[in-house]
């Protein structure tokens, strides 16, 4: 397989690379810049552009079978300080990306939605797929959106999509500045604020306690093998999965 990965220089981006690679397939990176947290591995043709270039990202899907979209120019703590350039960033590009794998008879295209944003304040616990969507910001606005165009692309046009929503991924090359990934930030925190805190016996207990809670919340390994093996499987579907 020949894959291109969308955003493949983040945090969960980078992750899915070096599952492919396990996998033996040949692999290209679109990322508007480097990775921050390693040395990208010498297999990966990796590439720096805008997703936002229709040109770019043209040149990139040469000799592509399978697209993987895991890239964002928003998050969801700011999207709505400007939802016109949320939808402008994200939604229009994503819609010509999928314009072009029509032309170019990539059928295969896995997308990574939000399994958070999408829900809105969830009415039941724990968040089934089958929960009503009722976004509260920007970010999830245009996640559900995105989603809706690949469902029409699919029956009108024959893309083969996968859909995945997950929630609160964390792990490894995870930044913990405070803009996105609550989990990364609070144990960064901690860490800054007592660094030898977990050397206690209680607080062991304590952090414990709490992380089989987080457990329940997405690890980045998790989130870029198993669920996205679905796609390498040739299992794709319009209707979205729960990646928890």
């Amino acid at each position: 397989m020949k894959a291109l990965v969308l955003g493949g220089g983040g945090f969960l981006g980078s992750h899915l690379v070096d599952e492919l690679l396990k996998k033996n397939h040949d692999v290209r990176v679109l990322d508007r810049a480097a990775e921050q947290y390693r040395t990208t591995p010498d297999a990966v043709d990796y590439r720096l552009g805008d997703f936002a270039d229709p040109a770019v990202v043209a040149e990139a899907l040469q000799d592509i079978d399978t697209v993987y979209h895991l890239a964002s120019a928003t998050v969801p703590s700011t999207s709505n300080l400007d939802p016109a350039a949320d939808i402008t960033a994200n939604l229009v590009p994503g819609v010509r990306l999928f314009e072009q794998l029509v032309r170019l008879g990539v059928r295969r295209i896995v997308f990574l939605s939000s399994g958070g944003t999408v829900y809105g304040d969830p009415k039941l616990m724990p968040v089934a797929v089958e929960h009503p969507v009722s976004p509260l910001c920007s970010y999830g606005v245009v996640k559900v959106a995105t989603e809706h165009y690949l469902h029409m692309f699919q029956e009108l046009y024959g893309l083969s999509p996968t859909i995945l929503r997950a929630s609160n991924p964390y792990g490894p090359r995870q930044g913990h500045l405070g803009v996105q990934g609550a989990i990364a930030t609070f144990l960064n925190r901690l860490l800054a604020a007592a660094p030898d805190l977990l050397d206690t016996s209680l607080c062991s207990i304590s952090v414990r306690e709490k992380g089989q809670s987080w457990q329940r919340r997405t690890h980045s390994p998790r989130v870029t093998s198993s669920p996205w093996a679905h796609s390498l499987r040739g299992s794709a579907g319009a209707l979205p999965a729960n990646v928890r």
